[in-house]
């Protein structure tokens, strides 16, 4: 039987716990022991005594034991069972604090000869208290020129009943803006909706050549989302027009912006062969990540590396 991290902390901690119990034991051993003269006879002699009490007292202090462990288990796996895995089980816990959970979370981004980009968002969404009226999302484009342009967001399509769902930009800054989904009237538990909405970024966004990622002090461009809510399913999928010329597809996870990398979960990407690139039934070059419970306040990345202006690849004015 294999052990979760949780169910040894949890097996260390009621063990650091016994010496209470030892003392315990000790005590009423040594209380029991001339307690048996009132039992045996005082003919006897000490050594019977001592015998008799052993075959008393060690039947009971193998039933205590045995009690200790099968406690100590039941407890540890009650809370993290073998069976379900460390990312789901903190998935359900956030999800009944955040009152909702992104069942599937799809972003396919296509990134355009001019360094502008058009991303379609495919969302399932599920409830899990009443009063959720909003999901708000941040878009950002940390190396953007200052005056190429803004984020447009705009909504596609909807599956939720009675629910009618609007996009909402909440607030633009440089380089930012925040905008929202509103859902309307609120949703109620266990209530799921469907919605596709759509993110076009300005040109320059991204740096498609290898000078002009240069010229910002790049090592490489990057395309991310940051996992703000619960989500059970991620893809991302990152699709180069002709004319791009990316090399070195990869996949990343970040701790923040700063792009400090998290080890442990970039290394589940490549133990779970989460992130694959080839090309598409129309031969553009794409990478996907694609990962079942992927971290909240994590950032999960498509990294890659434009090939030079003399190669053949864009150049943006």
């Amino acid at each position: 039987m294999k052990f979760t991290e949780d169910a040894k902390r949890l097996l260390r901690e009621n063990l650091d716990k016994t010496w209470q119990k030892s003392v315990a034991v000790l005590l009423f051993i040594l209380a029991a022991l001339p307690a048996m003269g009132v039992v045996v006879k005082e003919s006897l002699p000490l050594t019977s005594k001592v015998l008799y009490a052993s075959a008393v007292l060690v039947p009971f202090l193998v039933i205590y034991l045995i009690y200790f462990l099968v406690y100590s288990l039941r407890r540890a796996y009650r809370l993290v069972p073998e069976t379900t895995p460390v990312h789901s089980h903190l998935a359900d816990i956030l999800s009944s604090l955040f009152g909702l959970r992104k069942t599937s979370l799809a972003l396919a981004c296509t990134i355009k000869v001019d360094g502008s980009s058009e991303t379609t968002y495919d969302v399932e969404l599920m409830a899990e208290t009443k009063g959720i009226t909003q999901i708000e999302y941040l878009s950002s484009a940390p190396s953007l020129p200052d005056g190429s342009g803004e984020f447009l967001p705009k909504f596609i399509s909807s599956t939720g009943g009675d629910i009618t769902m609007t996009v909402e930009i909440l607030k633009k800054v440089n380089r930012q803006c925040f905008w929202a989904v509103n859902f309307s009237p609120e949703l109620k538990p266990r209530q799921a909706v469907k919605y596709r909405h759509q993110l076009n970024s300005p040109a320059k966004t991204f740096a498609v050549s290898a000078e002009e990622m240069e010229s910002r002090k790049l090592s490489y461009e990057s395309y991310s989302t940051l996992v703000a809510y619960p989500t059970d399913c991620l893809c991302i999928r990152v699709t180069f027009d002709a004319g791009t010329k990316p090399s070195r597809m990869a996949p990343d996870v970040w701790l923040g912006l700063g792009r400090v990398r998290h080890l442990a979960e970039y290394a589940r990407i490549f133990n779970e062969a989460a992130f694959t690139n080839d090309k598409d039934d129309d031969g553009k070059l794409y990478g996907q990540l694609l990962l079942k419970y992927p971290i909240h306040g994590l950032r999960y990345v498509v990294t890659w590396v434009p090939e030079r202006a003399g190669t053949g690849a864009a150049r943006n004015a």
